[in-house]
Formats: structure tokens, sequence, C-alpha cells
């Protein structure tokens, strides 16, 4: 019975937490919200990107099978345009988000960065067909010798810096000023 158990526990953690969303939608203004959820979003998208760059490195040494190596390069294409889409999104958000930004949402950039999401996930699919075990250290799973000194300060300075801006405000002014100067015309 408990092993049955333990098979649901992830799952139904994460329809709880999905199901979360709505009572918070309710009570909560929708850009703040967005905001928060985008901050959220590229910290969780950074500490990928820490926790597995080393993994990445290391997986174009020769003796590494040509499907791990597709894996850990789609993981880190899809992480790293991911967090820059989150906070292209959240400067977006952050700018007011009106027909005066709506260049930011159809330019090139977020279109490539959908692009590269995309190709990174492409590369992840075609990566773990390799039977379990085979690959030794370089197996696809969550690496067990990841710093977790480095991804605690990264998750640390990604959530200072989105509480800053996104709660506090601080930099809303050069905010405005860094998409003036990006706008295209």
């Amino acid at each position: 019975m408990r092993a049955t158990l333990n098979r649901f526990i992830a799952p139904i953690v994460a329809f709880a937490l999905l199901a979360l969303y709505w009572p918070v939608a309710v009570v909560v203004e929708d850009n703040f919200q967005a905001e928060v959820l985008r901050a959220m979003q590229g910290t969780a998208l950074t500490v990928i990107f820490v926790a597995f760059v080393l993994k990445f490195r290391r997986a174009f040494a020769p003796e590494v099978p040509d499907s791990a190596r597709r894996f850990y390069l789609g993981l880190i294409l899809w992480s790293c345009a991911a967090a820059g889409g989150a906070l292209w999104r959240l400067l977006w958000r952050m700018g007011g988000g009106g027909p005066e930004l709506a260049w930011m949402i159809t330019n090139d950039a977020i279109i490539f960065q959908s692009w590269v999401e995309t190709v990174g996930i492409f590369f992840m699919l075609s990566g773990p067909a390799i039977p379990a075990g085979k690959l030794g250290d370089m197996e696809p799973q969550y690496p067990e010798d990841i710093s977790w000194k480095r991804i605690i300060i990264a998750a640390t300075i990604c959530f200072t810096a989105a509480y800053l801006v996104v709660v506090l405000r601080i930099g809303s002014d050069q905010i405005r000023a860094l998409l003036a100067y990006l706008h295209p015309g």
C-alpha cells in the first residue's frame, strides 16, 4: 500500500500546485501576478541551467554517447531560451504591456527565443532513448554531483533581484528607459 501511495505523491502535489493558481488568481491583481510568476519562472530556469551546465560541458567528452550529448544540449538551449523569454515578457509587463509595447511581442528576438526553445525540446526528446544504466556518470538524470552551493546562490540572487524589481519596483524608471532605447522605431 505504501509503495502505491508513494507513486502518486508527486502527481498529487503537482496537480495541487496547478490548482492553487486559480484561488490566487481571483484575489491577486493580474499584472502583479504575471510579474511574480515570470520572475519565479526565470529563477527556476536559471537554477536548472546552473544545475546542469557542468553536465553539459562534460557531455562533449569523446566517450559520452551522442544521445546524452543531445539531451544536455537540448536542456541548456531550452532553459536559456525559456529564461530569456520569461525576462523579456517580465520587462514587457513592467513596461505597461500596452499597444505601445506590441513590438516586444512580435519582434524577431522573441520569435527567435521561441525557435531556440523548440530546438532545445527536440534535442531533449531525441536524447534519452538509452538503456538505463548504460551511461554511468552521464545518465540523463538529475546530477548528484551538482553544487548545491551554486544553486542556492543563483536562486538567492535571482529571487532577490526579482523581489527588488517586481515587488519594490526598484529600477522601474530604468526599465522604461531600457524599453524606449530598445524600441525599433
